[in-house]
C-alpha cells in the first residue's frame, strides 16, 4: 500500500512537459485558441512557456497543470 501512496504522490509532483500542455488544450491551434495568441507565437516559444503564460495556463486547465511545474522561460529585462 505503501508503495502506490508513493507513485501517487510522485505522479502529482512532477514536471510537466511542453507536450503535455499541448496534448491537454488538443494541439497547437487549441491552446493558441485558449490564450488567444497565434499559432506563430507559441511556435517561438521552443519548448519553453513565458513565465506569464504559466499562470494563465494553470488557470485556463482549471489547476492541472501548476506554473511552477511547468518548463517556464523567465521574462527577460531590458536595460534603458
Amino acid at each position: 500500500m505503501q508503495l502506490t501512496k508513493n507513485v501517487i504522490e510522485l505522479t502529482l509532483w512532477r514536471m510537466h512537459t511542453f507536450a503535455d500542455v499541448i496534448n491537454y488544450f488538443g494541439g497547437i491551434a487549441g491552446l493558441a485558441r485558449k490564450l488567444g495568441v497565434t499559432t506563430q507565437a507559441i511556435s517561438q516559444w521552443k519548448g519553453k512557456i513565458p513565465e506569464g503564460r504559466g499562470y494563465q495556463v494553470e488557470v485556463l486547465s482549471g489547476g492541472h497543470f501548476k506554473a511552477d511545474r511547468l518548463p517556464l522561460k523567465k521574462a527577460e529585462r531590458r536595460s534603458h
